[in-house]
């Protein structure tokens, strides 16, 4: 990976009774090895419900918004 990577995988951890938080950031030169990183991060996640513990990732090309802690509360009222 460059200095500067373009593409981002963001792990964020959901704990019942806890909430969520990024805990991982993944910087990637290309789209498809962050979609990559996504894909094998979110297979395990096969639950028709939400376990009481689970990890999910997504790809990103911005990370501004990880300094906003309102971020993962809106996530999780939009149901995303």
């Amino acid at each position: 990976m460059h200095d500067f990577a373009r593409w981002f995988t963001v792990f964020t951890e959901y704990e019942r009774g806890w909430g969520a938080k990024v805990f991982h950031v993944e910087g990637h030169d290309t789209k498809e090895a962050a979609e990559r990183a996504e894909a094998e991060c979110n297979s395990s996640n096969t639950s028709p419900h939400a376990p009481d513990y689970y990890i999910q990732a997504e790809v990103s090309t911005n990370l501004n918004w990880l300094t906003h802690k309102d971020y993962i509360d809106k996530r999780q009222s939009n149901g995303i």
